[in-house]
């Protein structure tokens, strides 16, 4: 299940990539689909607003998680490209709250000298696509 919603994600855009925060002038680390699949501990997929649905509101979206190492835990969820739609941006944002990642894989994409500790991953959502 899990490697079939990445799967899903990988298919929207070409990869994660994994940043530190934007005000440092890190060069982020871009993972390959195998790398990013053994990151997910839980990932499930926005569920499509049942209103945007039923009005073929369609959309793709960049959000960009703030994940604790220690814990896989997300602790952020910021919309770095909107789907364009209020409804769709709610659900992939409320998802992706919720979602986890391994914490023995996430401490080795740290950057060594952040403060904060925490590892930004962006992830593509689309919706009706």
């Amino acid at each position: 299940m899990r490697a079939a919603i990445c799967s899903l994600l990988l298919l929207a855009a070409s990869d994660f990539t994994f940043a530190k925060q934007p005000e440092s002038s890190q060069t982020p680390v871009k993972l390959t689909p195998a790398q990013a699949a053994r990151l997910s501990a839980y990932t499930p997929k926005p569920e499509y607003p049942p209103a945007a649905r039923r009005s073929h509101i369609t959309g793709f979206g960049i959000f960009r998680l703030h994940v604790q190492p220690h814990s896989g835990a997300v602790t952020a969820v910021q919309v770095d490209r909107s789907t364009g739609d209020t409804s769709l941006d709610a659900a992939a944002t409320d998802t992706l709250q919720r979602w986890r990642f391994k914490p023995d894989v996430m401490r080795a994409y740290r950057f060594p000298h952040d403060p904060s500790g925490l590892v930004i991953v962006s992830v593509p959502i689309g919706f009706g696509m």
